[in-house]
């Protein structure tokens, strides 16, 4: 098994649910998008601080899109970010919060010269395309990423991919909530976390 299968899975399951979630008032700037990104990532951050892991998810999956937007505009920054999403991965495994500074992350967006430059055009249904099929890719890269690390969560995740591509064609069902498999595999991973510090005390 790959190491970082869960992360993984949880990073693109999260990026799903926020771009199910995302409504097409979204921005047309690709800095302005990933600030707003990092604003919701923030709120989100300091629910789980408060006490609410079920805010996890998609406080992962938002700030994993900022670092998206930013790739082609910035990777230095885009990776910052990566790196400090990269951070939270104890806490997934039952370990220790890291909180995330997403203020200065928001600074550095907003001190680069060209900051609002760049600007893209999502129109009509344009967004509703991007939408659907980013939704449709981190959902496959979920289920792709689990097939050997949890079996069995990845077939739910693939119970919603195919709910997914039946609304994209057009009938009407009632896609699932994501709130069940985040709370399933955080279980899962934190199970994971100790079960190898377990193993590391018996081979001291």
């Amino acid at each position: 098994m790959r190491e970082g299968c869960f992360d993984c899975m949880f990073k693109h399951l999260g990026q799903a649910a926020v771009w199910t979630y995302m409504s097409e008032s979204f921005s047309k700037v690709p800095a302005l998008r990933a600030l707003e990104h990092l604003s919701k990532a923030a709120i989100l951050q300091a629910e789980v601080v408060l006490g609410y892991p079920e805010h996890c998810g998609l406080f992962v999956g938002h700030l994993a899109c900022a670092s998206d937007e930013l790739i082609g505009w910035n990777p230095e920054i885009a990776m910052e970010i990566r790196a400090q999403r990269l951070r939270w991965s104890p806490f997934l495994y039952g370990g220790e919060i890291q909180v995330v500074d997403t203020d200065v992350l928001s600074m550095k967006i907003q001190g680069v010269e060209d900051v609002w430059a760049n600007e893209d055009h999502w129109v009509g249904n344009d967004f509703e395309i991007i939408r659907q099929t980013r939704v449709l890719g981190h959902l496959s890269e979920a289920a792709e990423e689990g097939m050997e690390a949890s079996p069995g969560m990845a077939a739910a995740i693939l119970n919603q991919l195919g709910e997914w591509k039946a609304y994209m064609l057009g009938v009407d069902v009632e896609l699932s909530k994501y709130e069940g498999l985040f709370d399933s595999l955080l279980h899962t991973m934190k199970q994971k976390g100790v079960e190898e510090f377990q193993l590391k005390e018996e081979t001291r």
